[in-house]
């Protein structure tokens, strides 16, 4: 699979979520977070539903997708 690379400036949630599906996670909704599961359905991380989101929640939402297999650039 090809390398993703992410800003982690002026990201929202829809970004995320999309770059979470071509990683291969699956998405479940919650009442004021997106939950990323893995394919065997272990918890990764949550997502909060914000159009956008601040630098840093977005390095730790990236870096647990990478601990769980994801192959990202962090920007």
């Amino acid at each position: 699979m090809k390398r993703l690379s992410v800003k982690t400036t002026d990201c929202s949630c829809d970004r995320l979520l999309k770059v979470a599906k071509k990683c291969g996670f699956v998405i479940r909704n919650g009442a004021n977070h997106y939950r990323v599961l893995n394919q065997k359905g272990c918890p990764v991380t949550v997502i909060p539903r914000h159009n956008k989101l601040k630098r840093y929640t977005v390095k730790g939402i990236l870096e647990g997708f990478n601990k769980f297999g994801a192959d990202i650039d962090i920007i």
